[in-house]
């Protein structure tokens, strides 16, 4: 972490990020635990997330609320995720055989989205979507960050977050048109993003 600090020059991030690390480190290390099974991978997973964390770290308000947590989480689960696929040399998913859903019916699901009276709806929706697609649609909808970002921060290329973001949408859209069935969509495409 020492070295992350050193290469921040504003006192205020620093000490920002320094908060960062000592009130979230337990837990994020707990999630990479969770997943890797290794306490090198799971310090190593928590050192890339903090370097990451480092460069959009204009984007983070409140310290201490759900909001940060949920960001971080979602940054270390990912990360996680792709050291343990590196280990077992997994093959990456192709999504290229698949093609989108039609322009008109992202939009409108987005109007569907920005209209729901109760968010509990939503997060209850989200939680019957695979995992994976769940963090891309929150990070894209909810922390508003653009999908370059969200490329950067879950290491896979833009196109692969487009085209899963243009799923993850069209899955949400299933489940809250028609109550679709949860164990469909979370078997889809596996438990990561």
């Amino acid at each position: 972490m020492l070295a992350v600090l050193l290469m921040i020059e504003d006192d205020k991030d620093r000490d920002k990020l320094e908060e960062l690390y000592k009130t979230y480190r337990k837990e994020l290390y707990y999630v990479a635990y969770q997943i890797l099974h290794d306490y090198h991978d799971a310090e190593d997973v928590l050192q890339t997330a903090f370097i990451k964390i480092s460069k959009h770290l204009d984007k983070i308000g409140e310290i201490r609320c759900k909001k940060t947590r949920g960001y971080l989480v979602i940054i270390v689960r990912n990360l996680s995720y792709d050291r343990f696929n590196e280990k077992k040399k997994a093959i990456p998913i192709d999504f290229t055989d698949e093609m989108a859903e039609e322009a008109d019916n992202e939009t409108s699901l987005e109007d569907y989205v920005l209209n729901l009276e109760r968010g509990r709806e939503l997060a209850e929706a989200l939680s019957k979507i695979n995992s994976g697609y769940a963090d891309l649609l929150t990070l894209k909808y909810y922390y508003d960050y653009s999908t370059s970002d969200i490329a950067d921060m879950v290491n896979l290329s833009y196109d692969v977050v487009s085209v899963r973001l243009t799923r993850a949408r069209a899955a949400l859209k299933r489940i809250l048109s028609k109550g679709g069935n949860m164990y469909e969509e979370k078997s889809e495409s596996g438990s990561g993003v």
